[in-house]
């Protein structure tokens, strides 16, 4: 059996329904690439491991994205209204389905859990600064605002990627 890391176990049905496509659709286009081990077809009704389906969307939009136009759309434009539509719909169902599978967190409840963090490492500064001296709880706090400081950084990079 695969790692629980790997996601939960869903329904073909659910998948389908998250992802926005029929059951047969995600039968046909994605089972088949999926690998044994992230397939449970003993169940009934057959099951896959969302993380693994996650991955799979994932690698097939970015194929998807470096193919050339087929010679039937050579003429259709790549960036008309609604392929960017279509395409936007299906990106969201994607962050949908890896959401309600908690493969995501939100950016609210990450900065409540690194406030909480930051809360307890000032306090064992404290204690470390009465056990060791100023220095070690300053080298504590100095840390800290460092992390801060990259978290920050890093939370606005992604976020004006996502504005892109």
């Amino acid at each position: 059996m695969p790692k629980r890391s790997d996601g939960k176990w869903v329904t073909i049905s659910e998948a389908a329904e998250f992802i926005g496509i029929t059951p047969q659709s995600v039968r046909s286009t994605y089972l088949p690439f999926l690998s044994d081990d992230a397939v449970d077809r003993a169940k009934s009704p057959m099951q896959v491991l969302s993380g693994a389906l996650i991955e799979l969307l994932v690698r097939k939009r970015a194929d998807e994205a470096k193919a050339p136009e087929s010679a039937g759309e050579a003429g259709k434009s790549s960036n008309s209204d609604e392929d960017r539509y279509r395409r936007a719909k299906a990106d969201l169902a994607e962050l949908e389905l890896a959401r309600k599978m908690e493969h995501l967190i939100d950016r609210e409840s990450c900065r409540r859990v690194l406030g909480e963090w930051a809360i307890l490492i000032r306090q064992m500064g404290e204690v470390l600064g009465k056990q060791h001296g100023a220095a070690a709880s300053q080298t504590v706090e100095d840390t800290l605002t460092e992390c801060g400081r990259v978290t920050g950084e890093l939370l606005s990079a992604s976020s004006d990627e996502a504005s892109r």
